[in-house]
């Protein structure tokens, strides 16, 4: 389990190093090229074509559960019919969603319904319809992406899908860097996304694994009766995080807080998402194969995974905090160009639910992997209902500070409250001790970082962006390495000593 977990983690490092150049050397030089006004109407329509993978009704997850099952069973017809009715389902999405695209665009003024900022903005409608397209792409693709996940190569299927991420975000910074308006660049991810994502897949796939046939299969009434049983839930799993990623830029746009505000939002919390991934990438790289062991009934095991995950998980989170509090102004100063973009509040506005969740994350991908997904459903489900009127209204009354604080409260009470009650139970977590030992972990190692980073700055004095890497560097060995080291179990500790010495 070891070995494949680090497997799967180290493709996902991969691919965390590639979405660099998108969320943020992309995102850059958009703001830089294109200036504020202009990148907030494109990151309010990126939002809205998001959206529409919302449909999609968590199917990618159950397709995927059913595949590996079928695979590790060794029932080949079964593994053929779930192909072609997943392929079929896909196919039947992408119709529905395009005529859904075809109706907002010729049914409204896309302009007026997003309060875009640009009055001169005649090509919002093909823009939005070109973004929906490559949505509606990238959902269908995702859904293929199972295939290998199911024949025991996720690691291989991150990579590919990395590899796609990679050659559209340079040909979209090659454009951008040329000159190109928005619905150029728009082009360029359709395009990338036709070619590269389904011709290059769907290529590697044929070639890799001869034995399956992409080829759509009608369900019959009983297979769709036992699909639709748990589709629900997993459309909420699915579904529910996509709207809470995608509804806030919407949210605050159509409250006519767009413009420097609205780029402000998104571009710190654009920082906190991607240091957050890192976190993410660990969990789902060992969740991968802990989901196997409730099956096995190896209770204990399980419960110690879990323990080491969100221990580690809080001391990352206690890191991140103390790195973006301390940098992360200057980083966005050099980032966009535009130190105005900085916002503390806001920062630490964001900062604080990913603490307080630091220890139920693991959970929430059991219950996807492990086959139950009813109570982060029911968290979600909270998650959304507390945190979209918040947003709202907290937009309404307090400006752009007061919808990101929306999004906190709703995050804090689905996520950081709701699922451990929900979820600890179903795998026999004692959940209550393990929060107050994260929480701890988190204080330790945030601290720390915060205590390394105010004294290394204030020796190394202000400057450039190149003295920033060198502090940023300083700090990530001194104040987010060192305690991370000391967090992680004695085991794993010795082996990456013993792996030093052999190297020294």
């Amino acid at each position: 389990m070891l070995q494949k977990s680090v497997s799967n983690l180290a493709s996902q490092i991969v691919s965390f190093v590639i979405s660099f150049g998108d969320r943020i050397v992309l995102v850059g030089l958009l703001i830089r090229m294109w200036g504020a006004n202009v990148y907030s109407d494109w990151a309010t329509l990126l939002a809205a074509a998001s959206l529409l993978s919302v449909a999609e009704l968590g199917f990618q997850i159950q397709y995927g559960n059913r595949l590996t099952m079928a695979k590790a069973r060794g029932n080949s017809a079964a593994y053929a019919r779930t192909v072609g009715v997943g392929l079929f389902f896909y196919a039947l999405l992408a119709a529905t969603l395009a005529c859904v695209l075809l109706a907002m665009l010729f049914g409204c003024n896309i302009a007026d319904l997003f309060r875009l900022r640009r009055p001169d903005n005649t090509l919002a409608a093909p823009l939005f319809g070109l973004l929906g397209i490559t949505s509606i792409l990238r959902v269908g693709r995702a859904g293929l992406s199972q295939i290998y996940r199911s024949q025991g190569e996720f690691h291989r299927g991150i990579l590919i899908d990395g590899g796609i991420t990679a050659l559209t975000i340079g040909g979209a910074v090659a454009s951008a860097l040329a000159g190109t308006d928005p619905f150029l660049l728009a082009v360029v991810y359709f395009a990338a996304e036709t070619v590269l994502g389904w011709g290059g897949m769907g290529l590697d796939i044929t070639r890799r694994y001869p034995a399956v046939r992409l080829c759509p299969c009608l369900p019959s009434w009983s297979e769709l009766s036992d699909w639709g049983r748990t589709l629900a839930v997993y459309a909420l799993i699915q579904g529910l995080p996509i709207l809470w990623l995608s509804a806030p830029a919407v949210i605050i746009s159509v409250l006519a807080l767009g413009g420097g505000a609205l780029v402000s939002f998104v571009v710190q919390r654009t920082l906190v998402n991607f240091g957050r991934m890192l976190s993410n990438m660990l969990s789902v790289a060992v969740v991968i194969e802990l989901a196997m062991l409730p099956h096995k009934h190896a209770q204990s095991q399980l419960a110690r995974g879990v323990e080491v995950l969100a221990r580690l998980n809080a001391a990352l989170t206690g890191a991140l905090a103390a790195g973006l509090v301390c940098f992360g102004p200057a980083v966005i100063g050099v980032w966009t160009g535009k130190p105005d973009l900085a916002s503390l509040p806001i920062l630490a506005v964001l900062i604080l639910p990913v603490l307080a969740t630091a220890a139920s994350a693991p959970l929430s991908l059991l219950c996807m992997y492990a086959g139950k997904p009813h109570g982060y459903a029911i968290a979600l489900c909270v998650q959304i209902g507390v945190g979209v009127p918040a947003t709202w209204l907290g937009g309404l009354e307090f400006g752009i500070v007061g919808a990101a604080s929306g999004l906190a409260i709703g995050e804090f009470v689905g996520l950081g409250i709701v699922l451990p009650l929900l979820a600890a139970g179903s795998f026999h977590i004692v959940y209550a001790p393990l929060a107050l030992r994260c929480m701890a972990i988190s204080g330790f190692v945030g601290l720390w970082g915060f205590a390394t980073g105010w004294i290394i700055v204030h020796l190394l004095g202000d400057g450039s962006a190149l003295w920033l890497a060198v502090v940023i560097l300083v700090w990530s060995i001194v104040g987010a390495a060192l305690p991370l080291f000391l967090m992680l179990p004695p085991t794993i500790r010795f082996k990456i000593c013993r792996f030093g010495r052999q190297w020294c």
